[in-house]
């Protein structure tokens, strides 16, 4: 805003020497208003270059949740307790209670398997879930567990909270796919952050979560990694601290998303020097993440594809783009003296 009204200014003023007849003092102001025009061409710039990527993207994910390894998580030994002692549940034991939970949702969601699996298309920034629209547009999928299972689901408590029931959800927030339990009610919080008015308590637990950004075998477009100020823990501990230190995670986020949109400015199939700089980066920022979460590549070692497990989540990740750096799409024979190393 400040460099719009500065190149105004001095366009008018430009034209007024010139008016004038006082070329002298005119021309210092015409190239000071030049240089500010084209200042101002790089976010436009940049927004075409996004347009585009959008416009490309055409990426697969896909994701099969242990519900057997979820509801065995630590966050929920304790929840066990209160709601025995407020007799929300009937179980005597914990084991017992998993069990009736893993019972409930294969009924409830018809299936036999212990697994919730769920399939998304990110298509020029339209995110399609299981083939259908989704309204939301982002990588989100919630299910809510019972406690006791009624037919009709008409029946099924009102409020999705722990008090009735444990939610599972999986979804996309600042560039890490993350897996969490919940929803939990101040009474029933595994952490109260601040006792003081305005309360500030933990709403879900997270199980497990990848870092889906520092990686560079897919296009997904910035907008799909939702990236949100207050969902950092910085943010979040500056709401029950008191920190100045509230946009420090938040800074953090958009230097990492620079690297991601800078990385993708390199054409993919080829080894230049910058971009091979930056594959090392991202892959030195994910390492961490990947040992604390106990991901695994399915292969044994990482390559092309983005095919990660834990025991709580197994995820693929496609680019689905036509691979436009070759030739052999349309082809039915191949030329080595032609073809580019995969």
């Amino acid at each position: 805003m400040v460099l719009n009204i500065f190149a105004v200014l001095s366009g008018i003023v430009s034209l007024y020497f010139f008016q004038k007849d006082l070329p002298v003092l005119a021309v210092p102001f015409l190239v000071l208003m030049l240089s500010r025009l084209f200042v101002l061409r790089q976010p436009f710039k940049d927004r075409i270059s996004l347009a585009d990527w959008e416009r490309t993207s055409n990426v697969s994910l896909s994701f099969d949740i242990n519900l057997q390894e979820v509801l065995d998580h630590p966050s929920l030994d304790p929840l066990f307790d209160q709601l025995k002692s407020a007799n929300r549940i009937k179980q005597l034991n914990k084991e017992t209670w998993r069990a009736v939970l893993l019972g409930n949702y294969k009924r409830k969601y018809d299936t036999s398997a212990d697994l919730r699996s769920v399939k998304f298309q990110i298509k020029n920034n339209l995110v399609l879930k299981e083939g259908t629209t989704d309204l939301a547009n982002t990588v989100h999928d919630h299910i809510f567990i019972p406690y006791e299972f009624r037919t009709p689901l008409a029946e099924e408590p009102l409020w999705e909270v722990v008090e009735n029931g444990i939610s599972v959800r999986l979804l996309m927030v600042n560039g890490f796919i993350k897996v969490q339990l919940g929803c939990f009610t101040k009474e029933f919080t595994p952490k109260i952050y601040r006792q003081t008015f305005p309360v500030v308590y933990q709403t879900w637990v997270t199980v497990t979560s990848f870092p889906l950004m520092y990686f560079a075998q897919h296009n997904i477009p910035p907008a799909q990694l939702n990236l949100y100020a207050p969902a950092t823990e910085s943010w979040k501990r500056a709401e029950y601290t008191g920190s100045n230190e509230r946009m420090k995670d938040w800074q953090e986020l958009k230097n990492d998303l620079k690297l991601y949109v800078e990385m993708h400015k390199h054409p993919q199939r080829l080894d230049t020097p910058q971009r091979q700089a930056l594959l090392e980066i991202l892959a030195k920022k994910r390492k961490p993440f990947m040992e604390e979460q106990g991901f695994e590549h399915v292969f044994g070692k990482e390559g092309a594809s983005i095919m990660y497990k834990n025991k709580y989540l197994y995820l693929t990740v496609f680019d689905r783009r036509r691979d436009t750096t070759t030739d052999q799409f349309f082809t039915d024979y191949n030329d080595e003296t032609d073809s580019l190393p995969g």
